[in-house]
């Protein structure tokens, strides 16, 4: 039984792993940017958890009355807590060539 669990961890490991290095080749030849439904996958409790938003902007140097530009804000999490650290005198900025990225941003915002 434990062979069969320990086989099956690593058979989804393994096309996980395949997955992603199929994915990187392709986006090496064709460059796209993530797709919007996707911004939830990459932010997630885990990444908080690593990269915690209110924490990050400080680890980047960013002080109240700064501009700030930020590309690919994704959901905003991190540029929302940017904005509060800047502050009334600051501004930040997002750019993303994603239309509906922007869009979320605005809707969290």
């Amino acid at each position: 039984m434990i062979k069969i669990i320990l086989l099956t961890i690593i058979l989804i490991l393994s096309a996980f792993i395949v997955f992603h290095t199929i994915i990187r080749i392709i986006r090496y030849y064709y460059k796209f940017p993530i797709p919007q439904f996707l911004a939830n996958v990459i932010d997630n409790p885990l990444r908080r958890k690593i990269q915690p938003p209110d924490k990050t902007a400080i680890r980047h140097g960013i002080k109240p009355g700064m501009n700030v530009l930020e590309v690919g804000p994704g959901n905003g999490r991190y540029t929302i807590e940017t904005a509060k650290l800047v502050g009334g005198n600051g501004k930040v900025t997002t750019i993303d060539i994603e239309k509906k990225m922007i869009e979320r941003v605005t809707l969290h915002y």
